[in-house]
């Protein structure tokens, strides 16, 4: 299967590019079905990526047209195979803002390095939500257009499926339950009117030449496929949004800012 999808990118490459790559690394899985290769050539890279869910390639390909419209930094996509299930993309690089914050990291306290790539980070996040949001068709996103009850639920029930019963953590179900539902309740009453990431955290955020940043997945909730990427000129680059979503503006900084005092040990 890797060796046809191989094929089927080079051919793409070669026919953007009228030239050979030099060769290709492919990238490890991450939490979707996509799969990723880096390819080579010259001294220079871009990143070929592969996904049979063609209308979530459709989506993540126009937002990308639809933020580089409004001026925001998202990566290129150079190509697009004929059945849209191959695209060829810009090369963020390979630093996350997590790997950034783990290097730089001394006990309970972030860099003054850190604490800047963190402030760039929320300066474009708000500029996608507000900006990017903008004549966005959030009817298309996926799963549902809305960060609404059903959304919330499923990402509860996320948590204590994949996190607190594969840890094997001791709690009482009904009591949790209890919260879910009071939780759900009180978010519902929140606006859902901007463009919303989902997965704004730090391990989805490029760093490059000591200034960097990156984004992940949109619903209004709208926003989650992308990546955000601070380079050496501060800008950003979006890079995954097919699920972004329509939702409440506060909802993405959360994650990212609560994210660093919870590692493992803390929890």
């Amino acid at each position: 299967m890797n060796q046809l999808i191989e094929q089927k990118f080079l051919a793409l490459f070669e026919q953007q590019w009228g030239k050979k790559a030099d060769r290709t690394e492919m990238l490890p899985a991450s939490g979707s079905a996509r799969k990723y290769w880096r390819i080579y050539w010259n001294g220079e890279s871009c990143i070929a990526a592969w996904n049979r869910n063609v209308e979530e390639n459709r989506l993540f390909i126009d937002f990308s047209r639809h933020f580089a419209e409004k001026g925001l930094h998202v990566p290129q996509i150079y190509a697009v195979s004929e059945d849209r299930k191959v695209y060829l993309q810009e090369d963020l690089g390979t630093q996350t803002l997590l790997d950034v914050v783990g290097q730089e990291r001394k006990g309970n306290s972030l860099s003054e390095h850190s604490m800047q790539l963190y402030r760039k980070s929320l300066s474009e996040l708000l500029r996608f939500q507000l900006i990017g949001g903008q004549g966005l068709d959030y009817a298309r996103c996926v799963p549902r257009p809305v960060f609404d009850r059903q959304c919330i639920l499923w990402d509860l029930n996320y948590f204590k499926y994949c996190f607190l019963k594969l840890a094997g953590a001791d709690f009482s179900e009904q009591a949790l339950e209890d919260d879910f539902v009071r939780l759900t309740d009180a978010l519902v009453q929140e606006p859902a009117d901007s463009f919303m990431f989902r997965d704004f955290q730090s391990r989805n955020i490029m760093v490059n030449n000591g200034g960097a940043a990156q984004l992940n997945d949109a619903v209004a909730q709208p926003l989650s496929m992308f990546q955000l990427f601070i380079g050496m000129f501060d800008k950003f680059f979006g890079n995954d949004f097919a699920h972004r979503t329509f939702g409440n503006l506060r909802a993405d900084p959360i994650l990212i800012i609560s994210q660093p005092f919870f590692r493992k040990g803390n929890i």
